[in-house]
């Protein structure tokens, strides 16, 4: 969790601690809280997973940090980044 901010406060020069904390919406799309104990679990378990490959991770994180916007933004440019990290 720690890289995946590391890495996002690079790619849009914020605090790394910046996870969404409030509901937004802009036009059709709805944003809600993240919570940071259950993003980190996924990942935990996700890793752990001995049945994927280091390339199925890869994917499945990046599909999922750009799928559930985790960071106010840089989402998509931090999930291409984290993958290579993990």
């Amino acid at each position: 969790m720690r890289v995946m901010k590391n890495i996002n406060s690079i790619v849009v020069n914020l605090n790394p601690e910046e996870f969404k904390d409030g509901s937004t919406s802009i036009g059709k799309l709805m944003s809600s809280s993240i919570d940071e104990h259950a993003e980190e679990n996924y990942l935990q378990e996700l890793l752990k997973d001995k049945n994927k490959s280091v390339t199925e991770k890869s994917i499945e994180i990046m599909y999922h940090l750009m799928k559930n916007k985790i960071f106010w933004n840089g989402n998509k440019r931090t999930a291409a980044l984290v993958p290579i990290n993990t």
